[in-house]
């Protein structure tokens, strides 16, 4: 006979780690624009976001946003303080010298139902591993030239 869990409901799923790259110290509406359309659209949940700044010399500083500046464009932060100095000093070596960025914490609202469903069923996720965009595209090319 299989084996019956429960639902296992989580606050929060799997969340990915983003690096943008801003021309100043905010975000542009448009980029807030596109963020709230995915949050609407319920593909997303935007868990934390710090802003790194790189200096000429590769030291670099983070400031916490204001989340007021981010529910005036429709957007919770849900988990505010998420992203660690650790995770962050893993991420600085992408940004470019002189340059801002946005880290943002997001969660892919299917990953948290699969997840919760997963964990119903005695299975254990391992692990996931994702490949961005730019490169799956350039395997595409590459595969269907041959």
């Amino acid at each position: 006979m299989p084996r019956q869990f429960a639902l296992v409901p989580f606050r929060l799923g799997a969340v990915e780690l983003t690096v943008l790259m801003l021309n100043s110290a905010h975000l542009s509406p448009g980029a807030l624009a596109a963020l709230a359309a995915q949050v609407d659209d319920g593909t997303i949940r935007l868990a934390d976001i710090v802003i790194v700044s790189k200096a000429a010399d590769g030291a670099w500083s983070t400031r916490e946003v204001d989340p007021l500046e981010f529910e005036l464009a429709g957007l919770d932060i849900v988990a505010l303080g998420l992203i660690g100095h650790d995770d962050l000093a893993v991420l600085v070596d992408r940004i470019p010298t002189g340059r801002f960025a946005a880290v943002l914490a997001l969660e892919q609202s299917w990953a948290t139902a699969l997840a919760e469903r997963l964990t119903s069923a005695g299975a254990v996720v391992l692990g996931t591993e994702r490949i961005p965009a730019p490169v799956v595209n350039a395997i595409l090319d590459l595969i269907q030239t041959k």
